[in-house]
């Protein structure tokens, strides 16, 4: 490839991510400030979403224990949703198109904090089924996933615009690290939930499956689209 070629196809790639990144940060490309998706809104949503689920738990559930671990399944559950509609936010926006992707990637942020408070309820609910089976077994769950956690929190505390001010390029590439070990923790979980005979955890394991589809699909797209253009020129 020339080197003119090579330099266009760097130009269009720093052109993407710039659009990525007025895109989260509600700037648009012409470097006005439109309205941004407002967090605290759908987190409230996620949580109370969340309480529903403990709730309905106990209700239905013939002991208090069974009740706290079908709470601990529903709470993982709902933030695996709201993992993977992150996850493939920005590549449906790139494969499908529309306002309504748009709007689904601008709203990446919010949806990630609101995964991330289902998380903290996720664990409450592990540790007050530990209290009430008194089975400190139950703890384990915490402990085979506490690398997984920690960048659940990361993620949380560098989801701002300050921290992709300070990181830079290392705020994108740290993000995408930590999303996939997540996401390869939440997968391990389901394949043995789906291998034992569950529905809902198949169902899901094809969902996470799509997901990481669509995400290649993109990243494949979005490479032919740059290198052409940059042929082109």
């Amino acid at each position: 490839m020339r080197l003119g070629s090579v330099r266009s196809l760097e130009s269009l790639q720093g052109l993407e991510k710039r659009k990525e990144a007025y895109v989260l940060s509600g700037v648009s490309d012409g470097g006005s400030t439109v309205a941004r998706p407002a967090i605290w809104p759908l987190v409230l949503a996620a949580t109370v979403a969340a309480a529903i689920v403990i709730m309905g738990s106990l209700a239905l559930a013939d002991t208090v224990e069974g009740g706290w671990r079908s709470a601990t399944r529903g709470t993982a559950r709902l933030a695996l949703i709201l993992l993977l509609i992150a996850y493939a936010a920005s590549s449906l926006n790139l494969l499908v198109g529309g306002r309504l992707t748009l709007e689904l990637m601008r709203r990446r942020r919010p949806i990630g904090l609101s995964f991330a408070a289902v998380m903290a309820i996720h664990v409450f609910c592990i540790l007050a089924l530990a209290a009430v089976a008194r089975d400190g077994h139950v703890l384990h769950v915490v402990d085979t996933g506490g690398v997984a956690y920690a960048f659940i929190a990361v993620l949380a505390l560098t989801s701002n615009d300050y921290s992709m001010r300070l990181l830079g390029p290392w705020w994108k590439r740290l993000h995408t690290v930590a999303i996939h070990v997540v996401l390869i923790k939440f997968a391990s979980l389901v394949y043995q939930k789906a291998a034992s005979g569950s529905l809902i955890s198949l169902i899901l394991l094809v969902m996470i499956g799509c997901s990481v589809v669509l995400r290649i699909a993109a990243a494949f797209v979005s490479t032919s689209r740059t290198v052409t253009s940059a042929e082109a020129r």
